[in-house]
C-alpha cells in the first residue's frame, strides 16, 4: 500500500507461507515447480530460476493474484493462488479477519486423481462491493 499523499511512504503485507503451510501444499509445489520447467530449459535457463527462487525468498508456490479493497474501505481481499485461499483483512489496520480455503479442483473435474494439481486458480479477479 502506498500512501497517495507523499508516494513514499508504503505498507506491505506479507503472504509469504511458513514452512509448514509450504510443506502442507507439497502438490502445488511440485506443480509450479513442474510448470517452470515447461517453460525454460533448467540449463539455459537457470539464471531465471535463480532469481525466481531468490525473489520468492525460496518459496515454490505463487502468491497473491488479486487484491483489492471494497467500496466502504473496510475490508481488503487477497486472493492466494499458490495457498488456494482467500484472505479478508480488516483494512486500514490490515489484521487478517477470515481466511478461506478454496475446495480443490477435482470436487468440480470428473476424472482427476489425488496427484493432479488441486488448486483453483486465481488468474483474474472483481469484487462487487455494494456502493
Amino acid at each position: 500500500m502506498i500512501d497517495l499523499d507523499d508516494f513514499t511512504t508504503h505498507r506491505i503485507i506479507d503472504e509469504r507461507p511458513a514452512l509448514p503451510e509450504q510443506l502442507l501444499a507439497g502438490r502445488q509445489a511440485l506443480h509450479q515447480v513442474t510448470d517452470a520447467f515447461t517453460r525454460g530449459s533448467p540449463t539455459a535457463s537457470s539464471r531465471h530460476f535463480l532469481a525466481a527462487l531468490r525473489v520468492s525468498r525460496g518459496t515454490l508456490l505463487d502468491s497473491v493474484y488479486a487484491c483489492q479493497l471494497s467500496a466502504d474501505q473496510t475490508l481488503l481481499f487477497t486472493a492466494n493462488r499458490g495457498l488456494n485461499t482467500i484472505t479478508v483483512y480488516d483494512y486500514p489496520a490490515n489484521t487478517v479477519r477470515q481466511r478461506v480455503r478454496m475446495p480443490q479442483l477435482r470436487q468440480y473435474v470428473d476424472g482427476l486423481s489425488w496427484r493432479h494439481d488441486p488448486r483453483l486458480g486465481f488468474h483474474h479477479s472483481t469484487l462487487i462491493s455494494p456502493p
